[in-house]
This record gives C-alpha cells, structure tokens and sequence, in this order.
C-alpha cells in the first residue's frame, strides 16, 4: 500500500514535467483534459469495485496527472499571454 501511495506522489512532478513540455498545446486540449480526468475517475472507482486494484491505482495517476495540466492551462504565466 506503501508503494502504491508513493508512486500516486509521483504524478505531482510528472504533472508539473508534461505540463511544462505542452505548455503550447494546454489550451487547446483544455476540454478534453476534462473528459479525460472524469473517465480516468469512473474507470479508476469502477476497477476497484471489480477487484483490479492495478489498473485502478493507473487511472488514479492519470487522473492526477491530467488534473495538474488542466489546472496549469489556466495560469497565463505558464502558458504564456495569447
């Protein structure tokens, strides 16, 4: 459990690294990261009622990670001003 937790930590850094290298690209998939972070929940809740706790924990990471994108979409400082 110890594990799973500390690679869920590890999607901060990841979400902060893909951001920084898509900074272009984040306002134009700002809708879709919305998509994507809600299936990525639904997926990650409903793997776990179905007892597949890995692909769970992966959907959990992805979520994380895209929640970060979608938050740094919006900060003009990032992004730079268009």
């Amino acid at each position: 459990m110890l594990f799973e937790i500390l690679i869920l930590i590890l999607a901060v850094p990841v979400g902060f690294l893909i951001a920084w290298w898509t900074r272009d690209e984040l306002l134009g998939l700002r809708a879709w990261f919305k998509w994507l972070i809600i299936f990525s929940v639904v997926i990650g809740i409903g793997s776990e009622l179905y007892g597949y706790p890995v692909v769970a924990w992966t959907f959990g990471f992805v979520a994380i990670f895209l929640g970060l994108c979608y938050w740094k979409s919006f900060d003009e400082g990032w992004t730079g001003k268009r």
